[in-house]
């Protein structure tokens, strides 16, 4: 599981260049042990990949201006974002989930409801726009 996100949604690059003075102090205390070695080559490889994979997804360009007012909105776009990227990526199939809570209200149920539908809603409709 990876979220490739800042938390605005928005950016992603440059996540991860605090861990440069962090591998290099791990290098120095692992250079004899032969699994340490392997996991320090295995874990830069995976920083190296998101790093690529947020470069992706930044060159992204969307056709849609969407709101960033909710979570749900900065996810769509998000998604959005990894869709439009899918050729860059050579991604044959792409499985996407997103997140909206909520909806398990004890009190003013109505008003929180009306809420929660405009907001999912609002988000749906941009989503569906810029896949058309």
């Amino acid at each position: 599981y990876a979220s490739i996100k800042d938390g605005s949604g928005e950016k992603c690059t440059g996540l991860f260049s605090h861990s440069d003075q962090t591998l290099a102090a791990f290098t120095l205390d692992c250079q004899n042990n032969r699994a340490s070695k392997e996991y320090l080559q295995t874990f830069s490889e995976a920083l190296e990949a998101a790093e690529v994979l947020g470069e992706q997804v930044n060159n992204a360009n969307l056709d849609t201006k969407f709101a960033t007012s909710s979570d749900l909105d900065r996810q769509f776009k998000q998604v959005a974002k990894l869709i439009a990227s899918r050729h860059e990526r050579k991604a044959e199939r792409d499985i996407f989930f997103v997140r909206q809570g909520g909806w398990d209200t004890h009190g003013s149920l109505e008003k929180n409801l009306v809420e929660n539908f405009n907001m999912m809603n609002n988000a749906l409709k941009l989503f569906a726009e810029e896949l058309k």
